[in-house]
C-alpha cells in the first residue's frame, strides 16, 4: 500500500469513526415554545368537580363556572377559550370570565345558559390557578391541547345533560377551536372564532379533505370575526370559504376599527350577538349584519 493510498484509508477510518460516535444527524427538533413545561401540577388544589376544575385527557383545567339559579338538564352549554400568553406561569391577561356572566344573565334563552371560562392547558388562569399540561402557545395540527379540550367539553356536556354546546375563543382560543375543527374533535354545535389566526388550519384543511366531503361529524355552525385593525390576525376569510365547501355553514364578519383585543366593544358588537344567534339554534348572520 502506497502512502497515499494508506493515508485516505486512515482518514475514511477517522470519519467513521466520529460517525459512530455523533450518530446520525438529529430529527427536526420543535420549536422551543412548544417543549416549555406548563405548571404540570396543580399542587394539590385540583378539584375535578365540573364547576371550579374539569379533567380533560388526563389533564386537570381550572374553569369559572356561571349559572343561573336553577339548573336543569336541557340547557345550552357556551365555553370560553383564552388567546396566548407569553410564559406558562404569566396569569391569562384576556379574562373572559365577565363575559361568561353576561351571556347567562342576558341570554334570554328559554330553559337557560350555562357558561364556563376555561385555563388552556399549560397556562395559569386569570385567577392565578394553574392548568395541567404543556405549554403549546404554537398549537399545530398535532397538538394535545385539541383532545383535552375536547374531552373536558364533554365531560361538562355530560355533567349539565347540555342539550347544546356553544364554544367562544379569542386569538389562540380560537385557533385550538380551529384545529378542534379540522381535526374533527369536541361534541359542539357551533362556534364564534375572534381574532382567530387561522391561516393554518384553512391551507391544512384545504389539502387533506376534498371539496364535498363533511368536514365534521354532524352539522356545525361557524362565525369567525377579525378587526380591521387586527394587521396580524390572518385566515379568516379562508377558513370560512374552505369550511364552508366542506359543509359546515360559516360566515366572516370584519369589524371596524377593532385591533387584536376583545374588550367590550367587540362583545357587545359583534362576538355577543353571533353568540346568541347560535345559543338559540339559529344559522351564523349573513355577512354584513
Amino acid at each position: 500500500m502506497t502512502m497515499p493510498t494508506a493515508l485516505r484509508v486512515a482518514a475514511l477510518a477517522i470519519m467513521f469513526a466520529a460517525a459512530l460516535v455523533i450518530g446520525p444527524p438529529a430529527a427536526a427538533q420543535a420549536p422551543p415554545d412548544l417543549r416549555i413545561p406548563g405548571p404540570v401540577q396543580t399542587h394539590g388544589a385540583c378539584r375535578a368537580d365540573n364547576v371550579t376544575w374539569v379533567m380533560g385527557d388526563g389533564l386537570c383545567l381550572p374553569i369559572r363556572s356561571f349559572a343561573p339559579r336553577h339548573v336543569q338538564r336541557g340547557m345550552v352549554l357556551v365555553v370560553f377559550l383564552h388567546g396566548n400568553v407569553g410564559a406558562p406561569n404569566a396569569p391569562v391577561g384576556d379574562d373572559l370570565s365577565g363575559f361568561a356572566a353576561d351571556i347567562v344573565q342576558g341570554s334570554g334563552v328559554q330553559g337557560g345558559v350555562i357558561a364556563v371560562a376555561m385555563t388552556r392547558p399549560g397556562h395559569t388562569g386569570a385567577d392565578g390557578r394553574p392548568a395541567e399540561g404543556m405549554f403549546r402557545p404554537q398549537l399545530f395540527a398535532d397538538s394535545a391541547d385539541g383532545p383535552a379540550v375536547a374531552d373536558a367539553v364533554a365531560r361538562l356536556k355530560r355533567h349539565y345533560g347540555a342539550r347544546r354546546v356553544v364554544m367562544v375563543g379569542f386569538s389562540g382560543g380560537s385557533r385550538l377551536i380551529a384545529r378542534m375543527v379540522q381535526n374533527r374533535l369536541g361534541a359542539f354545535d357551533a362556534a364564534v372564532l375572534y381574532a382567530c389566526p387561522c391561516e393554518d388550519p384553512a391551507n391544512e384543511i384545504a389539502e387533506a379533505v376534498p371539496e364535498g366531503n363533511a368536514l365534521y361529524p354532524r352539522r356545525l355552525q361557524l362565525a369567525v370575526i377579525t378587526g380591521t385593525l387586527d394587521y396580524g390576525t390572518r385566515g379568516g376569510p379562508a377558513f370560512v370559504r374552505v369550511v364552508g365547501m366542506r359543509g359546515a355553514p360559516a360566515t366572516f364578519r370584519p369589524l371596524r376599527n377593532q385591533a387584536h383585543v376583545f374588550d367590550d366593544f367587540a362583545w357587545s358588537t359583534a362576538v355577543k350577538p353571533a353568540l346568541l344567534r347560535f345559543i338559540r339554534g339559529l344559522p351564523p348572520a349573513p355577512p354584513g349584519r
